[in-house]
């Protein structure tokens, strides 16, 4: 697997390139921890959890965590500006919402819903900013690296075909593990011409709804949450440790119980990490290997049904009202 991350990644990760591999892998995921610890308390003095009061301690124990550790992902390093885009759209400063996401999205281009939601909410002032953060990170790191680092990286991430890849929540992941020869799963059959319909009949429909539901919610935590969920979900690659990016603005949400208590069942056991290695049984490609498929699909799709409920209670609210996070006087369970 190619590296797909940018050249101005690279250029913030420079530093710790400066200590032995070890240090420099200890102090990251020291960086990792205190991020996201610092980044989910303050979220939840800003606005208090609706989720059940264990799903803290599924945090300490669900595939994400295992996933970013095994792997030293940069999950952490877009996990800032991502928050504190979200911070600012919802408190109504648009110059550093603007600031903050174009800097996420230098880092990690497919984080483009946001920006699907701000164009459909008029966000310009918003967008013109990102525009301008991105072109000045792409100028840097051009300075620093040349122009051919980002013709290459661009060509890397053409050459990404490995949606089959057992961390993957994405839907593709599914279709792909089942028609094809794989390292990880047991496939089904040999039936690589089935794997692009089946996964165009899968992903358009989510990718039309999420669209829908993102030209009509108007509260900035719901849409900042599907858009997010969304990226895991629809893009063809959705590592399972991006799910640390949806949690602060997921948290908030009025979400019926058993949607928490299903997306814990299915995202917290590391056997989901471990299957492809210890078995090669199909029946393990459709259950444990999928669990966070299934857990992205179920998040998704409440997140989606509040997102059409509240946008019909508040159409003539002010646009970016913020949700307050008690119990929506509409059943949603």
């Amino acid at each position: 697997m190619t590296n797909l991350n940018s050249p101005f990644f690279h250029f913030l990760f420079r530093p710790l390139t400066l200590l032995p591999l070890a240090d420099a892998y200890v102090v990251w995921l020291a960086l990792t921890a205190g991020v996201f610890v610092a980044g989910l308390l303050k979220t939840a003095k800003r606005t208090p959890p609706a989720w059940p009061w264990w799903m803290w301690c599924v945090l300490l124990a669900w595939t994400p965590l295992f996933s970013l550790v095994y792997t030293g992902q940069i999950t952490a390093l877009v996990f800032v500006p991502l928050t504190l885009a979200w911070w600012a759209d919802r408190d109504r400063h648009r110059v550093a919402a603007g600031f903050w996401l174009g800097l996420a999205f230098s880092l990690k281009p497919h984080l483009l819903l946001v920006f699907v939601w701000w164009v459909f909410r008029g966000r310009w002032r918003s967008l013109v900013v990102a525009l301008l953060t991105t072109t000045a990170t792409v100028a840097l790191a051009a300075v620093v690296y040349g122009w051919s680092a980002y013709a290459s990286w661009a060509g890397h991430l053409g050459g990404a075909n490995w949606t089959w890849a057992a961390m993957n929540s994405s839907l593709w992941a599914l279709p792909s593990r089942l028609w094809q020869a794989t390292p990880y799963y047991a496939h089904l059959s040999i039936h690589p011409q089935l794997i692009g319909p089946v996964t165009a009949f899968i992903v358009v429909p989510a990718g039309l709804a999420t669209f829908w539901g993102l030209w009509k919610v108007r509260n900035p935590d719901i849409a900042w949450a599907l858009a997010l969920i969304s990226t895991t979900l629809i893009m063809p690659l959705g590592w399972a440790y991006y799910a640390w990016w949806w949690v602060p603005m997921a948290m908030g949400l009025s979400l019926p119980r058993w949607v928490w208590s299903a997306v814990a069942l299915l995202m917290v056991t590391p056997v989901v990490l471990l299957a492809p290695w210890v078995s090669e049984s199909i029946l393990m490609t459709f259950t444990v290997g999928a669990a966070p498929v299934y857990a992205s699909a179920i998040l998704w799709a409440a997140v989606l049904r509040l997102a059409l409920t509240v946008s019909q209670a508040t159409n003539t609210e002010e646009d970016g009202a913020i949700l307050v996070v008690d119990r929506p006087q509409t059943d949603l369970s």
